[in-house]
């Protein structure tokens, strides 16, 4: 159970990370 909530939690996090990342290049190119 514990791996499956690590295994989500990671997988938000990957996410979130790919968001932010998106984020500033669309800031960066609408300079």
């Amino acid at each position: 159970m514990k791996d499956l909530i690590d295994k989500k939690s990671r997988i938000l996090f990957i996410g979130f990370l790919i968001f932010v990342l998106v984020m500033v290049i669309f800031s960066l190119a609408l300079d």
